[in-house]
């Protein structure tokens, strides 16, 4: 009886030690506790990748949310988005919309930035290499942009071109694109992203400073690429839109997506995943740009490091 009594309150003190602990923990803990970031706005940058009118984007023209931008803002169920980017825009061009926007930033900003794949087609397209140059310009232009005000900035790089339909059409352009380094990446591509990270002050894609995550396009496509069944796409390689043009930058009579609806996208035989709207199973749209489902796909993977970061 004196055992089993001395033994309850033993146990009683014990549970009330643990009690007070955990009520200290929980107070000293709190002041560390922040609600999440949740945006009121979504404000984008950029070139025909994020580009999206009413009626014109890179990509399969129909009325999904066909654009990686348009799919961060219906996540974070924000309908106010203002899309500055532009299509077939220049880095040059990309500034221009920056320091037009100015300091129009408020708190409730997600600000979406990308900017690269003109430049680097030019590059291939010319037999020059600005693509350290203009990496090192693009983080340049995010440190103005965090100097304006803007608190939460989502910056995208270039997936690999020399991994994309681009590379199979045959000529020049395509020849300089399929350049690789001796890490198996696109030439122009590793150089550009290489320098945004570094003058970003990352080596690697991690958190930079209080404002600003990087969200690695180029990691994402190779995910992809080298599994595509795991994320719902059966194709890394066919081009699905059929009508051509010349605004994409690989020289006239090539495919552009811009020309692109549903009724003049073919999905062939790959009917896996989406069946009804075949082109769905495939990740590129033209050469260069992708289709309503990748953009999906990325917008959410994107997405998501961005919630992990805010």
């Amino acid at each position: 009886m004196t055992f089993n009594l001395l033994t309850r309150l033993s146990f009683r003190a014990f549970t009330l030690t643990l009690l007070v602990a955990s009520g200290l923990l929980a107070s000293c803990s709190s002041s560390t506790i922040y609600a999440p970031f949740k945006p009121t706005r979504i404000v984008v940058f950029g070139d025909s990748f994020s580009f999206a009118s009413t009626t014109v984007a890179y990509t399969v023209n129909d009325s999904s949310t066909n654009n990686w931008a348009s799919q961060i803002a219906a996540n974070y169920g924000v309908s106010s988005i203002v899309n500055n980017a532009a299509a077939n825009a220049l880095l040059s061009a990309v500034q221009t919309q920056v320091n037009t926007f100015g300091s129009a930033y408020q708190a409730g900003d997600m600000v979406i930035i990308n900017a690269g794949y003109r430049d680097i087609i030019n590059d291939a397209a010319a037999g020059t290499n600005n693509a350290t140059s203009n990496g090192t310009a693009y983080a340049n232009l995010v440190r103005t942009m965090v100097a304006n005000g803007a608190k939460h900035i989502a910056v995208a790089n270039v997936y690999d071109l020399s991994k994309t339909p681009a590379t199979l059409i045959g000529t020049t352009t395509a020849t300089n694109l399929a350049t690789q380094n001796g890490n198996n990446r696109g030439l122009l591509v590793a150089a550009f992203n290489d320098a945004l990270k570094s003058n970003l002050g990352s080596a690697t894609l991690s958190y930079i400073g209080d404002n600003v995550r990087l969200v690695d396009t180029e990691g994402y496509l190779n995910l992809v690429r080298a599994a595509p069944n795991s994320y719902s796409f059966v194709d890394t390689t066919t081009v699905v839109c059929t009508l051509t043009g010349s605004t994409v930058g690989l020289g006239a009579g090539q495919v552009d997506s811009s020309q692109c609806a549903a009724a003049n996208a073919t999905g062939g035989t790959a009917l896996t995943y989406d069946t009804t709207n075949a082109y769905n199973n495939y990740v590129f749209a033209d050469a260069v740009y992708p289709t309503p489902a990748f953009h999906r796909s990325w917008g959410t993977y994107a997405y998501n490091q961005l919630i992990a970061r805010w």
